[in-house]
């Protein structure tokens, strides 16, 4: 289905056309979760290097659940980025970014007990991979209302 109306040229993207084999033009570029992915991911980055380096993980014990789920947020847009790119539904979203929200969150839990050698109560494991799942799904809310629909839907066979 050609486009109906023009595309600006900055935002031009491509697909590959099945009845001729030729590139026409998309309007429904996959933007908004790579723009939501880019700008959470400096923004983890510029927190985590302020919480480090400003001493903000020991001083404020809520800092580590809030980065966390800023995270979450990053990583899920990242899924969802990813779904956008493959031309998955919009009711699949929600999936995608709980699953690269939830797999991050726990490699880098993993990454802080066996090569960090950090010790931690299993609560504190516990509460970061469940704030990192509730960033994601933060992000999948918020890209799928962004884009005109307000629920997420979940079909069941």
């Amino acid at each position: 289905m050609p486009c109906q109306k023009p595309l600006p040229k900055t935002l031009f993207c491509a697909i590959l056309s099945e009845e001729n084999k030729t590139w026409r033009p998309e309007r429904r570029c996959p933007l908004k979760a790579k723009y939501l992915f880019v700008s959470f991911f400096f923004l983890t980055a510029i927190l985590q290097w302020v919480g480090v380096h400003g001493g903000l993980y020991q001083a404020i014990w809520e800092y580590d659940s809030f980065m966390h789920f800023i995270g979450g947020i990053s990583a899920g847009s990242f899924g969802i980025w990813v779904a956008q790119l493959r031309n998955v539904e919009k009711k699949y979203f929600l999936f995608f970014a709980v699953v690269f929200s939830f797999s991050i969150g726990c490699l880098w839990e993993l990454k802080q007990i066996y090569i960090q050698h950090y010790s931690f109560p299993v609560s504190d494991t516990v509460t970061d991979i469940i704030m990192d799942t509730l960033g994601g799904v933060a992000a999948a809310i918020y890209t799928v209302k962004r884009e005109g629909k307000t629920t997420l839907v979940f079909k069941t066979n």
